[in-house]
């Protein structure tokens, strides 16, 4: 699955781009969660460091494109931007800024296809880390940004990755060995948490993606902690 955010302030323009992720995904099979803004402000407001592909409108009222992005590279330096724009001229900021590519206005879904294949293969480039599962049926190699969360039962780890549960023999301390500075912290005994997914915290839980996975009394402080750092690096 690859998250993705749209910063568009015109509202046709953003629901086109909306569209075209949709039909790409009918197209080709990739699985996108798609979250959409209209204001650069908001979008600082509320940024952390989870995206895959963040499209960018350049020009819009506040906060422009350059500007959020200049803000988003200061917060994840690998973070995969697309700018959107009518003028090409803003080329020349917007690859210093490390821009992946540009979407031109009028969106036509061709050029937009071709374009979206090109960005995605920057986002594996980027997505390097990866660990090797060996279940019975054999290995897997399984991106460490894929992964939203590990369950442990008895002595097997149970990794929620793209929408697939991966079970392996192991215990909690192999799993966090592994995936130490990757952005991984538990939210009890039982759980290891991507903070990349984290979208909300209740009382007695994390919304981890879209699946509630609980959150026990003394890990709360804790894992409240790893999650500060890990948006306000």
């Amino acid at each position: 699955m690859r998250n993705i955010a749209i910063v568009e302030d015109n509202a046709a323009d953003r629901e086109r781009l909306a569209g075209y992720l949709q039909k790409y995904q009918e197209r080709t099979g990739e699985v996108f969660e798609i979250w959409q803004t209209s204001d650069g402000d908001q979008f600082k407001e509320e940024y952390s460091p989870r995206y895959d592909i963040i499209f960018l409108d350049i020009e819009m009222p506040g906060t422009d494109g350059i500007h959020t992005a200049e803000f988003v590279h200061g917060k994840d330096p690998d973070a995969v931007i697309a700018f959107i724009t009518h003028a090409a001229q803003y080329a020349v900021h917007g690859y210093r800024l490390g821009a992946v590519d540009y979407i031109m206005k009028p969106l036509k879904y061709e050029m937009f296809e071709h374009r979206m294949t090109r960005i995605l293969r920057r986002v594996e480039k980027r997505k390097a880390k990866s660990v090797l599962l060996r279940t019975a049926d054999g290995t897997y190699r399984v991106a460490v940004s894929d992964i939203l969360y590990i369950e442990v039962t008895g002595h097997h780890l149970h990794y929620h990755a793209n929408g697939t549960v991966i079970t392996v023999k192991g215990t909690m301390k192999d799993a966090e060995k592994e995936l130490a500075d990757h952005g991984f912290a538990k939210s009890s005994n039982s759980f290891l948490v991507n903070l990349r997914y984290v979208r909300e915290m209740r009382k007695d839980a994390i919304l981890v993606g879209s699946v509630e996975v609980p959150v026990s009394k003394g890990k709360r402080k804790e894992f409240l902690s790893a999650f500060a750092s890990y948006i306000v690096p």
